[in-house]
């Protein structure tokens, strides 16, 4: 009798989680001086991973503070516009180490386009609420005995938008984001550290690692590249438009069909963080360019104060943005405008997600694709069309994994000790 109660007990609280997600997940306050977060006018003369500031953060999530010690960092990164930048981000030292450390860096996710999303701001790397998952990476990396470098990527935390999905960007703040961690044992003393790295990352991240690995070995000659893992990410499915159009709205008979398997992930949401990445790009663009009427529909903020939906997407992180559409279906021409390619700052936008995706590029490293087997965001259909392309060019040495009954989130941690134990591999290749 016992054992049934307490299924029910844990059918009660499955159940009051999933409906009313907003009030059961526990939100707790952010962490870090505000006035980290404000970067120098000037970076002229700073060199790209020149530290900036950084400070000792004890507020981490106590799993994490049982396995190493967190510096919260601001340093000097290249980009979206070409440009010098500055670039927040978390770096764990794993404690009593005496030996010289490697580090693997870690590409989170998508989070939102907001300062306040940015995971520097968050005990366990993820706003709102303590969801474990990238935290429980980290803590991964740290019992293998490597250093952690968490960037949180260009505008997030820092002034200015985030040009999600701009992978360069990306790319750029996890190199960069490797020199800093060196600085940062000069800094602080303690430690010791190898020119050895790996990059992992999760489907924003995962393709923010791929970026990492293309430009790798002629951005950072000086360190030793030993490979990516990429978890979950759609990295140049070479058919850029129509996953846009199809999959993002749910249309593709894949999609519809995974969706009916793991619930409705309201994909089409992520057009309006697309239409504030394009905002970076050119900062007078009109987003409703790309986004349809649904976006345009004004909702009341405060009383006698409505904005049009688009607009929430710039202060919303992720769950709370996407919470907006609960049970919202839309049709694709409520979504997007049918000519959205017709503008020139969003085909370039377009254009950038799939420029390092490695079948038109030379890797700098192997390469770890690990997927779920029920994922909505990258559909099996998609996923053999881009393994096949792959192995067409052979230009990226790569390995893939499917976890059939993960699905985009679950996969992160059901992967973890096989992604550990590849980046092992691939460290002691390297030495």
């Amino acid at each position: 009798m016992k054992n049934y109660k307490q299924f029910y007990v844990w059918l009660l609280i499955a159940f009051l989680i999933l409906a009313f997600p907003d009030y059961i997940r526990a939100e707790y306050a952010q962490i870090g001086n505000e006035t980290f977060y404000q970067p120098p006018t000037d970076l002229t003369e700073y060199n790209r991973g020149d530290l900036i500031r950084w400070e000792q953060e004890s507020n981490m999530n106590d799993a994490l503070k049982a396995y190493g010690t967190a510096y919260r960092v601001m340093y000097v990164s290249k980009g979206s516009s070409g440009a010098k930048i500055a670039v927040t981000g978390m770096i764990f030292i794993p404690l009593n180490t005496t030996d010289a450390l490697n580090a693997i860096a870690w590409g989170h996710g998508t989070v939102g386009v907001a300062d306040k999303c940015a995971p520097s701001k968050w005990p366990m790397l993820y706003p709102v609420y303590e969801w474990p998952n990238y935290g429980e990476i980290i803590l991964t990396i740290l019992e293998n005995g490597y250093a952690a470098v968490a960037p949180d990527y260009e505008g997030l935390g820092t002034p200015g938008l985030h040009p999600w999905l701009h992978h360069e960007s990306a790319g750029n703040t996890i190199i960069d984001g490797i020199r800093a961690y060196r600085n940062l044992a000069t800094a602080v003393g303690g430690f010791t550290t190898t020119n050895r790295w790996g990059v992992w990352g999760h489907s924003q991240g995962a393709m923010a690692a791929r970026a990492a690995n293309v430009l790798a070995n002629d951005t950072a000659p000086e360190l030793t590249f030993v490979g990516s893992v990429e978890v979950a990410g759609f990295n140049n499915t070479n058919i850029s438009k129509d996953f846009l159009e199809q999959t993002l709205t749910q249309n593709t008979l894949a999609a519809k069909i995974v969706a009916k398997v793991v619930g409705d992930y309201r994909l089409f949401p992520f057009w309006g963080y697309g239409a504030q990445a394009i905002r970076v790009l050119d900062s007078t663009f009109d987003t409703t360019a790309i986004l349809g009427p649904l976006f345009s529909e004004t909702i009341e903020i405060a009383p006698g104060v409505s904005v049009p939906l688009g607009n929430l997407a710039e202060g919303l992180c992720f769950d709370n943005w996407m919470g907006m559409f609960i049970g919202q279906h839309p049709e694709s021409d409520q979504v997007r405008q049918s000519d959205y390619m017709s503008n020139t700052n969003i085909a370039n936008w377009v254009n950038s997600i799939i420029t390092f995706g490695g079948l038109g590029m030379n890797a700098s490293g192997p390469a770890y694709l690990i997927f779920g087997g029920i994922d909505p965001l990258f559909p099996l259909a998609i996923r053999l069309r881009y393994i096949k392309a792959l192995k067409r060019k052979g230009i990226l040495k790569y390995k893939t994994k499917t976890y059939w009954l993960a699905d985009h989130d679950s996969v992160i941690v059901k992967s973890k000790n096989t992604a550990m134990t590849w980046l092992k591999e691939q460290f002691a290749a390297a030495k």
